[in-house]
């Protein structure tokens, strides 16, 4: 079976407890809402996520975590980057290269989705053909698979697909292609199968409401789940805490750095992910502003005390970015620095772009999903404000921030916006999103654009590192924004768990277990 693909064009740990008494008080309703066992024993486990996936159990909408999460539970990918930046077997357990433009992939034998079909070449056929539906030009996936021509089912193990362009990330950008299984999906519809989803991980769905999804463990699956879990929506960070530290929930997904001495308290561990996802405070030099000088630019980044931030407000789990790409990505420049804490030099770029007085921007950000987001906001426009710079910070939800994105019309010169290489840890990723090549940009140096543009067509693996890190030293030379640091995330974990793992765009919920 043979099938071509149709490519379409197409972001607070320093928040405290300042409130405890009335926030215990919402606590206590909502446990009683769960009506919580006394003892864990025979219970699931439980986790506390800010966000459930945009559209339920789609599993193409989504390809980062922790939205995903639900979705790492109930399908398989063919790939999974570690969160080392390595490249392992899932589905597929080997893969070559037969020409730049082909690619063999061999799949795990005995593979069946939960409601008993199997999982063969032929599904992956099927399940690619599902992306050529006119919905699919808005799903999340398609940025990864834009360069898949056809793919032809050889026999029950060996797939084989063809790319428009040479495109030696392919196997990497597999890890985000999760399996639905496509018969049920063809049945039902994407909505349909939305709602009932069907893969072949370790997890079915026992109920999928607006605040909670009950998992429960599948015998069949080739990566069996030790127990059962509860996913509940708890958006409020504090609150994710608090719950943790009352024993509502056993793991609770992002909390903040200075959050670890309360989990140690009650028995508990922090786990930090760190590695797909830089922070920015983005630039919009398409519109009037003394951001269109890059002598601004770059005075705003000498401006900065990132190193401060990192230590005091994210507890030194991460360093400050020395380029737009994490250390594990592909093409990341280990010889390039982070811009040093220098006000006396960001004093005198704004002097010489005729700014000695400084000016008032405004920047949009969605706080209360990160760690230490608030705190950290708060900490940079202090350090503008000393050289002259005053940053108006404007709060928005996180679905205004994405519709400005996609669509243009920002409301101030600077936004918060994360250069993200997940799932696959491409470095050249990001680029195809800050420069000239998105619809809606807000930052256009058509110098990258032919750099770009050869990079993602260079099968050669030296030659497009090569071409990646000259796209990460103009930005470092010629900054579209403030590079903060590579974006942590902190995971609070009951007293007695074990096994918990992560990594760009997946959770392993099937390895968790009490002790």
């Amino acid at each position: 079976m043979t099938v071509s693909i149709r490519h379409r064009s197409a972001h607070s740990s320093g928040r405290r407890l300042a409130n405890k008494s009335a926030l215990a008080a919402a606590l206590v309703l909502f446990l009683a809402s769960w009506q919580l066992p006394v003892a864990y024993s025979e219970a699931p486990i439980r986790v506390a996520v800010a966000l459930f996936p945009v559209a339920q159990g789609n599993p193409f909408r989504d390809v980062v975590a922790p939205r995903t999460l639900p979705h790492t539970a109930l399908f398989d990918t063919l790939t999974r980057m570690t969160a080392a930046g390595e490249l392992v077997p899932q589905l597929a357990v080997s893969w070559h290269a037969q020409d730049p433009l082909t690619w063999v992939f061999k799949l795990r034998t005995g593979v069946k989705f939960s409601n008993g079909r199997p999982l063969t070449a032929t599904t992956i056929v099927e399940v690619l053909e599902l992306l050529q539906a006119p919905e699919a030009a808005a799903y999340s996936i398609m940025r990864e698979l834009r360069a898949v021509k056809q793919a032809q089912a050889i026999d029950a193990e060996t797939l084989v697909i063809t790319t428009h362009y040479p495109d030696l990330m392919l196997p990497r950008s597999l890890s985000g292609l999760r399996i639905p299984e496509p018969a049920h999906w063809r049945r039902l519809g994407a909505v349909g199968f939305a709602q009932q989803p069907v893969g072949s991980g370790p997890f079915t769905v026992e109920e999928w409401s607006p605040s909670r999804i009950r998992l429960a463990p599948w015998a069949g699956a080739w990566r069996p789940a030790v127990t059962s879990v509860e996913a509940l929506l708890i958006p409020d960070q504090a609150a994710r805490l608090q719950a943790l530290l009352s024993g509502a929930v056993e793991v609770a997904v992002g909390v903040g750095p200075d959050d670890e001495v309360s989990v140690a308290n009650v028995g508990g561990r922090s786990h930090v992910q760190v590695g797909a996802r830089v922070l920015t405070l983005a630039f919009v030099t398409v519109a009037d502003s003394p951001l269109q000088d890059s002598r601004v630019r770059r005075a705003l980044n000498f401006a900065v005390n990132r190193g401060l931030i990192v230590e005091t407000i994210l507890g030194s789990a991460t360093v400050p970015a020395s380029q737009a790409i994490p250390r594990q990505a592909f093409g990341y420049d280990p010889e390039l620095s982070a811009y040093p804490f220098d006000p006396d030099k960001a004093r005198a770029l704004l002097t010489e772009a005729g700014f000695p007085d400084g000016f008032e921007i405004t920047a949009s950000v969605a706080v209360g999903g990160g760690a230490g987001d608030e705190a950290f906001f708060q900490a940079i426009a202090q350090d503008l404000r000393r050289v002259g710079v005053r940053l108006r910070l404007q709060r928005i939800a996180l679905a205004k921030l994405v519709q400005y994105i996609y669509e243009g019309g920002w409301p101030g010169e600077v936004f918060g916006m994360d250069y993200g290489t997940e799932p696959s840890l491409d470095g050249l990723r990001p680029f195809l999103l800050h420069s000239c090549l998105w619809p809606k940009p807000w930052h256009c140096d058509p110098v990258q654009v032919p750099v770009i543009q050869a990079a993602q067509r260079e099968f050669d693996p030296t030659r497009r590192a090569a071409m990646v890190r000259q796209l990460v030293r103009r930005h470092h030379e010629d900054p579209p924004g403030i590079m903060l640091f590579e974006l942590p995330r902190f995971d609070a974990l009951g007293p007695g768990l074990q096994g918990y793992a992560s990594g760009p765009g997946w959770i392993d919920l099937a390895a968790i277990r009490r002790q």
